[in-house]
């Protein structure tokens, strides 16, 4: 019995250090695949199989090691707009994790909601996540802005090359929130998540894994609003959903 346990219980150690995250990739038409769509909240848990009574001893051999996670959208983050009236400038400082590595993308203030984006108001600078598929304090500065409508949103929108295929893909949205109102400065803040007008850009999910002691393992997933009919492969990854290895 307890031997069984132990046994279990060092799977699991092997388990943990060898899986960093699980993500879901979006097959492309082009059969190329971009690891863009979801991936592993960090606060997966794992939890080794293990048994109170001799009688199931030979189950907590058998499956010696369990995880279970919950799939959500990637990327996320955040974005500060300050835009001064007098000069009609505006600054914007960009914060993004979980982008697809070493690809180009482009900040875009648009009409609308996240749920329906609509027309361009500006458009930011290209910008390049680095190869752990972060962005760090981005700051751009532009002139000759005419200001934003308070029902507008910025989406995070793809630029073909490096690996990504897709050109003008909306891959995370925020709606803009004033944080002052008045005065000589408009401060706003952005918060990026996903993107219910885009096709496969408000994807759930989860999944569990199970190692047992012959290291064979064991992925079952389950999503939920992809795109009818479409092919979607797996992955598991070193490193987590905010940094990318």
């Amino acid at each position: 019995m307890h031997g069984a346990t132990d046994r279990g219980r060092s799977n699991l150690r092997q388990f943990q250090r060898r899986i960093g995250h699980i993500r879901v990739k979006t097959l492309l038409c082009a059969a190329l695949s971009v690891m863009v769509l979801f991936a592993v909240a960090p606060s997966a848990m794992a939890r080794s199989a293990h048994s109170a009574t001799t009688a199931s001893a030979a189950t907590a051999q058998a499956q010696a090691a369990q995880a279970s996670v919950t799939l959500a959208h990637v990327p996320v983050g955040e974005m500060s707009i300050s835009f001064t009236q007098s000069t009609r400038t505006a600054n914007t400082a960009l914060n993004m994790t979980g982008m697809p590595p070493s690809t180009s993308a482009v900040a875009l203030v648009v009409a609308g909601t996240c749920d329906a984006p609509g027309g361009i108001f500006w458009r930011g600078a290209v910008f390049t996540a680095d190869p752990n598929g972060k962005v760090v304090n981005f700051r751009v500065k532009f002139s000759g802005v005419q200001g934003t409508s308070a029902n507008s949103a910025v989406v995070i929108q793809t630029i073909a090359g490096n690996g990504e295929t897709r050109d003008g893909y909306n891959l995370a949205c925020g709606s803009i929130k004033s944080t002052r109102i008045g005065g000589p400065v408009t401060q706003a803040s952005v918060t990026f998540g996903p993107v219910p007008g885009a096709q496969n850009g408000n994807v759930t999910g989860s999944a569990t894994l199970a190692e047992d002691d012959s290291h064979a393992l064991t992925v079952n997933v389950q999503t939920a609003a992809l795109a009818p009919s479409s092919q979607h492969g797996v992955s598991i990854n070193l490193g987590s959903c905010m940094w990318l290895s």
